[in-house]
């Protein structure tokens, strides 16, 4: 449940990071209004981008949390790993035969795993979430030190640049 979701979680904050917090030139000098007018133009685009990042990366971690609790609602209530759909697949086949005492067994214990692992990835909810939000503040810590930076550097060599 974790693997997909931490890898799109990758790739959100992927986009975050290469979201750009300041555009300007150093081949053309800048009066003070124009880069001040220009700044506040690129960091009303970056919010945008920022929200629209954060409410997807949201999105994902109530999906992920959504599906792990319901693999243990599905496992405490008796249901086979699959869910629904096994359920109604196993009911069908019950139907046409009665079970061996040893399948019983074996499919009695498939489910005490599957609400022990079930139990288990909810138990890493609130680990994963904490992950999750380490990597956004991170992230965006980054690109703020790498965009200042640069800056910094256009400041002091401009002519590299031009």
């Amino acid at each position: 449940a974790f693997c997909s979701t931490l890898m799109e979680l990758n790739r959100q904050c992927y986009d975050l990071r290469s979201t750009p917090l300041l555009t300007y030139s150093t081949k053309h000098p800048y009066s003070i209004d124009d880069f001040i007018t220009e700044a506040n133009k690129v960091r009303t685009e970056s919010f945008k981008v920022f929200e629209s990042i954060v409410d997807k990366i949201q999105a994902l971690l109530e999906k992920v949390c959504e599906d792990v609790t319901s693999r243990v609602r599905a496992s405490e209530d008796g249901l086979p790993p699959g869910g629904l759909e096994e359920a109604a697949t196993a009911t069908s086949h019950k139907s046409q035969k009665s079970k061996s005492m040893q399948q019983m067994k074996q499919e009695a214990l498939e489910r005490q795993r599957a609400l022990a692992l079930a139990r288990q990835e909810v138990a890493m909810l609130a680990q994963f979430i904490h992950l999750a939000d380490y990597m956004v503040v991170e992230n965006l810590l980054l690109l703020v030190m790498t965009q200042a930076d640069g800056f910094f550097q256009d400041l002091q060599n401009p002519s590299k640049k031009s």
